[in-house]
């Protein structure tokens, strides 16, 4: 038999839940806000066609996680 009782499991639970949900707006408002520096003298085409042909085939192979990860790049 469990020393917790229901309700206190679930506010644990629900603690939680709340500090996950908060760690990943967090995430994400870094991610969107903080600035970053992109050189366009670092272009590169043939990386670009490398990814962009990866993309299409997981597009066709209906590979979601792999074109999410790709798309990222």
């Amino acid at each position: 038999m469990s020393s917790q009782t229901p309700g206190r499991t679930r506010k644990i639970a629900i603690r939680v839940v709340a500090i996950g949900l908060v760690l990943l707006i967090c995430g994400v408002l870094y991610d969107l806000y903080y600035p970053r520096t992109i050189q366009m003298r670092e272009f590169d085409p043939d990386e670009v066609a490398r990814l962009e042909t990866a993309m299409w085939r997981s597009y066709y192979e209906k590979r979601r996680l792999q074109l999410f990860n790709e798309l990222v790049d």
